[in-house]
């Protein structure tokens, strides 16, 4: 979850992803092919809903996001009962996908359900807070939402934190100020003053984005709505170790979450909708990276060799486009 005011710039790896998914990755708005359109009609008539697939694999939440799914709907979900929104995302612009969970209450006349077949992490978290339940399974995985702050160095994303590693190296200071080598090399890492304000703020901003959310809709008849919400945004921006963390669908309920775990028959089919889109997007993919590397003139070995470290996890760190 990044904010916007902080936008990435720059070569290496990240731009290998954007010109892949330009190339080649087929956007998830587009039409489905006739496989996964006849396993979402199956879902559809056993849900009694119309459902909206956001496969977001390498699309962040953003901006633009916001306008193509508006479009979206206008053409194809008015006027709709009970809207399911399937969502698959790493996240993105926090503030964006505050906006869309808020655009996507419009369409949904009834009843606004999250699914969630894989992951959700970070801003789709939020994203997913705006519906009247969340629907999830055992593979299923939300995040926190310490938001994520981009460091620029010389026009090139250069490290990526969280606001919570300021508060604690604040608290680290002012717990050992009787060493004055230590408060030196600590304070010179600090961001400038304001810069310090904004990123803590960011914390409240995420917090308050999840209180609105969950009493306006999945937790506004429910006692206390107030006191629970604002404990979940709490945990959520404060109260975990890592912005990684796994929570699954019993931490989801432990924190105080309205969710349900999806029946036998219903994540049989979300999940080989999930399957069948993975594997297009990664064979896609994978395609578009091997036309990139040939215009670099790399052998077939070579690319096979490249493209055996991205599916291992190396990455292309090293190739530049």
């Amino acid at each position: 979850m990044t904010p916007n005011n902080n936008k990435e710039k720059g070569g290496g790896k990240k731009d290998i992803d954007k010109e892949a998914g330009k190339e080649l990755r087929k956007n998830i708005l587009s039409e489905l092919n006739e496989d996964q359109k006849n396993i979402l009609s199956n879902l559809e008539d056993v849900r009694k809903s119309k459902i909206l697939p956001l496969f977001l694999r390498k699309e962040s939440i953003n901006f633009d996001l916001v306008n193509n799914v508006y479009d979206l709907l206008e053409k194809n979900y008015k006027n709709v009962k009970n809207l399911d929104v399937i969502v698959d995302s790493s996240g993105g612009d926090i503030h964006s996908a505050y906006h869309l969970a808020k655009i996507l209450r419009r369409y949904a006349l009834e009843k606004l359900t999250f699914i969630v077949p894989r992951w959700a992490k970070s801003a789709a978290t939020l994203l997913i807070f705006g519906g009247d339940e969340i629907i999830l399974g055992p593979t299923s995985e939300l995040g926190p939402l310490d938001p994520q702050i981009i460091e620029i160095q010389k026009g090139i994303p250069h490290t990526r934190f969280s606001p919570l590693a300021i508060k604690t190296a604040l608290d680290l200071i002012s717990e050992n100020r009787e060493i004055p080598e230590l408060v030196k090399e600590l304070s010179a890492k600090l961001p400038p003053t304001i810069q310090l304000g904004q990123h803590i703020k960011s914390l409240e901003i995420a917090e308050r984005y999840v209180i609105k959310l969950l009493t306006t809709k999945m937790l506004k008849d429910v006692a206390d709505a107030d006191k629970i919400a604002s404990k979940i945004g709490r945990d959520l921006t404060q109260n975990y170790p890592d912005h990684g963390y796994c929570i699954d669908i019993e931490e989801a309920i432990e924190l105080g979450l309205v969710v349900k775990e999806a029946n036998v028959n219903e994540w049989k089919m979300i999940w080989k909708l999930y399957e069948l889109i993975s594997k297009e997007e990664k064979d896609e993919t994978i395609q578009s990276l091997r036309k990139i590397l040939k215009s670099q003139g790399l052998n077939d070995r070579k690319i096979d060799e490249e493209i055996n470290k991205i599916d291992t996890g190396i990455g292309l760190s090293k190739i530049k486009i």
